[in-house]
């Protein structure tokens, strides 16, 4: 079981704020304008733990049977990709989308996975 952390964007200070279910829970209000992001239960290559909204990069899988038709056709099966991690309500999970691939999992279709970055200190 994974467990659940989250943190939160402090835009003036360009860092994050990390806390557990419980403090979010109780400090709702403090955070309600902070975009917050969920821990997905993964590590990186290197050890660091992958959060909604990271940017990472990975190897894209090359066997057909976890990919999509679309993916197969792109040229990308086997190469380096770099994308964001995102969740999905249809499938409750966490995914990597990328400029040219809409659904990557963590489990079959990226490997050799890095945290580069994330999102909010793109903006």
């Amino acid at each position: 079981m994974r467990p659940i952390r989250f943190r939160a964007w402090l835009k003036r200070k360009k860092e994050f704020f990390y806390m557990d279910a419980r403090d979010l829970y109780n400090n709702c209000n403090i955070y309600n304008d902070l975009p917050i992001t969920e821990f997905t239960g993964i590590k990186d290559k290197n050890g660091v733990e992958i959060y909604e909204g990271d940017i990472v990069r990975g190897i894209c899988s090359d066997n057909p049977a976890y990919v999509c038709e679309g993916l197969k056709q792109s040229g990308v099966m086997g190469k380096e990709v770099t994308g964001v991690v995102e969740y999905s309500n249809l499938y409750a999970q966490f995914y990597v989308t990328t400029d040219e691939i809409t659904y990557l999992d963590f489990k079959d279709g990226i490997s050799d996975v890095e945290v580069i970055g994330n999102k909010y200190e793109q903006e």
